[in-house]
Formats: structure tokens, sequence, C-alpha cells
């Protein structure tokens, strides 16, 4: 769960500045929630009324108008929008990057005393990269309100999706080769919303033992083939019928 995340309001409101003011309430609304518990929306009427404090027939006209608009997406029996789950996964990896840092400098005493002393300017070497690393974590917002590129290229959403999969995979005892392959072979039949939420699932429910979890859940879609019940046969007869008659006639 996230307390705040970064806006620019030059950015939002050129960005919304085609939406009534309803329709910028709701997105905005949508945006908030995707960053407070950090995962999409349901697509449930229900909660979308609850959200925009209104009825479920207007919850529903305000979503298809932002869906319409390009401002949010439907996947998977979710909303979402691009930019604030990239932003949630970027929290993510620094605040495992962090985490990882800490569990590094707490070593006991004994350990450090156990090490031979190092000069100032060996310390003052160390630290200085560490620094450097620290600043990479989370890239500084340019003029325009949007992340800066890390080291000259721009780490979009399905890259650090990828990433993110295969570490959670590695810290679980799967090795890089096989879990960079299970993460790509999910990807063909998954979008990347549904691929973080049921990652993100398993890191909240404590999974143990996450390939076969993950497996169960992010099933290869079954071609949906169309079924004509008996309702529809029933009317097809009826109309070869009719037209037969009109012919004999």
């Amino acid at each position: 769960m996230s307390s705040f995340y970064k806006m620019n309001p030059a950015d939002w409101d050129f960005g919304t500045a085609d939406l009534s003011l309803e329709e910028e309430a709701a997105y905005l609304r949508i945006i908030n929630a995707i960053h407070k518990h950090d995962q999409p929306v349901p697509d449930n009427d229900r909660v979308l009324a609850g959200m925009f404090r209104c009825s479920t027939r207007k919850a529903r006209a305000l979503v298809s108008a932002l869906v319409a608009a390009g401002k949010l997406q439907i996947e998977g029996g979710t909303i979402t929008n691009e930019k604030a789950i990239s932003d949630v996964v970027r929290r993510g990896f620094v605040s495992s990057s962090r985490a990882e840092s800490g569990a590094k400098g707490g070593r006991t005493k004994a350990e450090r005393a156990g090490k031979s002393p190092e000069s100032k300017e060996q310390q003052v070497a160390i630290a200085t990269p560490r620094i450097e690393e620290n600043r990479e974590e989370l890239p500084e917002a340019n003029a325009s309100g949007r992340y800066a590129p890390i080291e000259g290229a721009e780490e979009d959403f399905a890259k650090q999706l990828f990433d993110r999969a295969v570490a959670y995979l590695g810290r679980h005892g799967t090795a890089a080769g096989q879990a960079r392959s299970l993460v790509g072979k999910w990807r063909k039949d998954h979008s990347d919303t549904e691929i973080f939420q049921a990652f993100s699932d398993a890191s909240k429910s404590g999974v143990i033992d996450p390939v076969p979890w993950l497996a169960a859940r992010l099933k290869p879609k079954a071609d949906i083939q169309p079924a004509i019940n008996d309702n529809v046969l029933r009317f097809l007869n009826e109309e070869l019928e009719k037209q037969e008659k009109r012919r004999v006639s």
C-alpha cells in the first residue's frame, strides 16, 4: 500500500482536458485506488458505484467513457491504467532494493570486528559507488513530469514486470534460466496486468513454492469456440421453415 505517489499537475490537466468534470473525478479515484492497494481495481459495478458515490448505471457509464477515451483498460476482470501499474512496479523495485541493502548492512558487531579495519580512503571508495547506486534506484522526474531514463534507456512496464517476476522466482529457488522461460511462457497467454496480479497475489499470500501456484493460476487460455444452444438452433430451424414455405407458396 502506498500513502502517496508523484503527480505532475500540468501533465494531469493536459491529459484530462477532454474529460468532463465527472469523468475526471472518476478517473482520479481509479488511479488513487490502484496506488492505494498496489493492484488494479475490480471491474464490479457495486465496487465502482461505492467508489464514485453514484448509481451502478452511472458508474458503468463513467468507466465506459474513460475506456473509450483510452484512459483505462479492462483486462481479466479488472480495471487498470498502465502508467499507474508501472509506478506500482517501480516502487516495488525500490522497496526490494532497500530491503536487500538493509539486510546486507545488518551484520553483527562481531562480524564487523572480525574483519580487518579499512582505511578512510577505502571506506570513501566503497561508499561512493553505493551512493551512486542508490541514486539510480529511483529516477527523478524530468521537466515534463515523466520519469527520466536510466542509463539512456527508458524502462517500460513490461521489462520491469519481467525482471521483477524473474527475481521473485529466483528468491524462491528457481534457476534464472528456468524463471525467464516460465515468465516468457506465461506472457504469451496472459496480459502483463494479469501476470502482475498473479505474482502480487502469490507474494501477499506467502506462497512457499510459487511455481506450481502460478502455473495453476496462469493456465493457457483455451480457444473460445462460439456455442450454439438449443434456442438458437430452434430459431434457425424455424427461420428455414418459414423461408421454405414462402418458396412453396
